[in-house]
């Protein structure tokens, strides 16, 4: 678990949401010449301590706030720098949803409704020292693209 000798529990890293609030997305499509809007508002849970080597779940709720449908074709969460000695690029990796994806579920929204989607942040257990990540917190944005449904 990257141990250096000294500290060789599991170390904790918390992981907060950047935004603590909803975040709203217009979303636009062109589609036959015409561009057709969506409206999307997206919240996210905040995820349990990490510690090298385990997974925890992200839900993530998006609503519609518009007047038509609204088909998700992604939802991710994007993850900011820590601190100075912890790099997130290397220890933190994310599960994202693409709709595209083979065996993806498909997400459609009637206006004034929402849906979750179950997302996975984890922790790597690298070979290199990550004591720099214990009792970090990770900053998290949470994105979400929409076209009419």
């Amino acid at each position: 678990n990257g141990c250096d000798g000294t500290s060789c529990g599991p170390s904790s890293t918390h992981v907060g949401g950047a935004h603590d609030g909803p975040q709203s997305v217009t979303a636009t499509n062109g589609s036959s010449g015409s561009v057709s809007e969506v409206s999307i508002e997206i919240s996210g849970t905040r995820p349990t301590e990490l510690a090298p080597g385990l997974t925890r779940p992200v839900v993530l709720t998006v609503r519609n706030i518009g007047a038509t449908p609204a088909r998700i074709t992604s939802a991710t969460i994007r993850i900011g720098d820590a601190s100075s000695g912890c790099n997130t690029g290397e220890s933190i990796r994310v599960t994202n949803y693409i709709s595209t994806a083979a065996g993806a579920p498909q997400y459609v929204i009637a206006p004034s409704h929402a849906v979750r989607i179950p997302l996975k942040i984890s922790m790597l257990d690298l070979a290199t020292n990550q004591n720099a990540c214990e009792n970090t917190r990770f900053p998290l944005t949470f994105q979400a693209t929409a076209q009419r449904g």
